[in-house]
């Protein structure tokens, strides 16, 4: 089994002044900026929220789901504001971090999935390997 990165996100500082760029920090800039330092946001990842409080079930299982799915989102697609989405689905990681107590952000290697005909769902690819196609667990906090 290959080594799950673990971090920690803190975007407590959204809506400060940055006068580096000259403009407000958004929570969106801040994961993305954490995420790219970490060298996990790659269009070789999908990322997916998750229940924190159902971590152990997950880190054991590599999903805490009882099917062979999972729904995500690509690079492009994870938007942590999208106030202007046009998907019928929520495309919004706000809106999924606020639907736990304890949000987790799980990054999965892409090569481990096979695209669905539904929008933003994967199905993978050996369901006997599901923990190996875990690449991080980040804990967002504000």
């Amino acid at each position: 089994m290959d080594y799950i990165k673990r971090i920690q996100i803190d975007v407590s500082q959204e809506g400060t002044y940055d006068p580096t760029t000259d403009s407000i920090i958004s929570a969106d800039n801040l994961l993305r900026r954490s995420l790219r330092k970490n060298r996990l946001y790659r269009n070789e990842f999908l990322f997916t929220v998750i229940d924190g409080s159902l971590l152990d079930e997950f880190l054991f299982k590599g999903t805490y789901r009882d099917d062979d799915i999972i729904y995500a989102f690509t690079k492009e697609e994870l938007i942590f504001n999208n106030q202007e989405s046009h998907s019928e689905h929520v495309n919004d990681l706000d809106t999924l971090f606020a639907s736990y107590d304890n949000p987790v952000l799980a990054v999965y290697k892409s090569s481990q999935f096979i695209p669905s005909d539904i929008e933003f769902e994967y199905k993978f690819r050996n369901t006997n390997k599901k923990l190996e196609a875990l690449e991080a667990i980040v804990r967002v906090t504000w």
